[in-house]
């Protein structure tokens, strides 16, 4: 039986919407070990699969890893946070381990203050 993290990753949309966005240098992390994250508006997605009557109104990417040295949960908030954020305060990270009742939320990027 396989050990599985989901992890859901939300980010501000002026980090989402830039040329090439930031996904890409999020899933360097995983380069040449497994495919990393995914937005829920890929393309490869049914338009409007979500479900309710709108589009959704949030940058969300995600991704389900097997094995803990895939994923590497202390090591990838680091890596997160060598990476120059337009709105660094709004990048945050749902984790749900495999024995987990519930996700818990990680403020990425603690506010200055």
């Amino acid at each position: 039986m396989s050990v599985v993290t989901n992890i859901v990753l939300c980010m501000h949309l002026v980090d989402a919407d830039e040329p090439g966005g930031k996904l890409a240098e999020v899933n360097r992390y995983f380069a040449g070990r497994c495919r990393g994250l995914v937005s829920l508006d890929d393309p490869s997605l049914p338009e409007r699969w979500t479900g309710g009557n709108k589009f959704l109104e949030a940058s969300l990417f995600v991704g389900a890893f097997t094995n803990t040295a895939l994923l590497g949960l202390d090591a990838f908030l680091a890596h997160l946070r060598t990476i120059r954020w337009e709105a660094p305060e709004a990048v945050q990270v749902l984790v749900k381990e495999q024995d987990d009742e519930r996700f818990r939320l990680i403020d990425v990027i603690e506010a200055a203050g």
